[in-house]
């Protein structure tokens, strides 16, 4: 069961918190010469995100445990290059992400916490190389899981709502 009490305000607050702590902690260059760690930062980033937003529970932990048991902590074929790159990226997703709390904050009546949701998911920096090959397929259709549920919670509010106007 999702749990849709929860204030908009705490969920976009926290948000912003990571925001800024992994932009402080990733931006680091001196962290690209260390693997292991900048891959460690990477898995946090995209746990914490996930945690940050309402998803039901058991997804959002069905989900978590899958990213770990697959998470690699060594890629044998990256490069500096390719860790630059994935900073960049990861840099961009982290942008993504605050500049939508930050519209939503300015825009206040018409995003709710599930389309927030689903902007954060939309934006994790997770990519197929970042997991075991043969589980990747598996995490991403659990991403595509959450996704549907949020989409079919944001559907089930906007006909709840236009049945109420009907009456």
């Amino acid at each position: 069961m999702i749990n849709i009490v929860t204030s908009e305000g705490f969920v976009s607050e926290e948000l912003l918190g990571l925001t800024e702590y992994y932009s402080c902690i990733l931006s680091n260059t001196e962290l690209l010469q260390k693997e292991c760690e900048f891959r460690s930062k990477k898995l946090g980033l995209i746990l914490d995100f996930i945690r940050a937003i309402e998803i039901p529970e058991s997804l959002e932990s069905e989900l978590t445990t899958a990213i770990i048991k697959s998470w690699r902590l060594e890629i044998p074929e990256t490069t500096l290059i390719h860790l630059e790159n994935e900073q960049r990226n990861m840099m961009g997703s982290i942008n993504c992400i605050k500049n939508v709390v930050r519209w939503m904050e300015r825009h206040k009546a018409s995003p709710n916490s599930l389309q927030l949701n689903f902007r954060v998911l939309s934006n994790l920096p997770l990519t197929p190389s970042d997991l075991q090959p043969m589980d990747a397929p598996r995490i991403y259709n659990l991403i595509s899981r959450v996704m549907d549920c949020c989409t079919s919670f944001m559907e089930d509010g906007l006909n709840h709502r236009h049945d109420a106007s009907s009456l």
